[in-house]
């Protein structure tokens, strides 16, 4: 009798390619989509699974911000997953959806996570992804850019202003007028 050892798996590691992605908004070379890769350190005889989930930052997931997405099924929405490595196979990838909200913010961070390794050590578990705003300054227009008043009439005149884009935060704007009239007996 003899008895066969498997020790394929002893020295095989699983994890991202990169621990970091910067990306921005705008459709990249695949869309919207980004594919991250996940990585062995040397093919295997031995089928490898890695779990993969969202594991914090302040990008908002399921879909706002980003989302993972399943590109063997027309890049449905998930939660997270289980990567499979069949032997011989040494990458495989981690696609996510980048949303451009049209939203002037500060840049956001995505954090994915790797976990539950099976025949493979897990090392490199973590990949911060930074999303770059892409909505630009904001800009305000004046819709009414002039108004004529009689003497007798007490109301005030009304300009309007508005943002292009929705804002984050709260916006001021100074302004000057002129003209003839003088304050507070015209």
């Amino acid at each position: 009798t003899h008895t066969i050892i498997d020790n394929d798996t002893l020295n095989r590691n699983v994890g991202f390619q990169n621990t970091t992605l910067s990306t921005n908004e705008l459709p990249g070379a695949q869309g919207q989509f980004r594919d991250i890769p996940v990585v062995l350190s040397a093919s295997s005889t031995n089928t490898i699974t890695v779990d993969y989930y969202a594991g914090g930052g302040n990008a908002a997931g399921d879909n706002e911000d980003w989302a993972f997405v399943d590109a063997t099924n027309g890049n449905q929405l998930i939660r997270g997953g289980t990567l499979v490595f069949p032997p011989g196979t040494t990458t495989q990838n981690i696609r996510i959806r980048i949303n451009n909200d049209g939203v002037a913010e500060s840049n956001e961070v995505a954090v994915l996570q790797l976990a539950n390794a099976y025949n493979a050590a897990l090392i490199n578990h973590l990949n911060t992804v930074t999303i770059t705003d892409t909505a630009g300054p904001q800009t305000l227009r004046m819709i009414t850019t002039a108004t004529t008043r009689s003497e007798s009439d007490v109301t005030e005149p009304m300009l309007q202003v508005i943002l292009d884009k929705p804002a984050i935060a709260a916006i001021s704007v100074g302004y000057t007028a002129s003209g003839t009239a003088t304050s507070g007996s015209d």
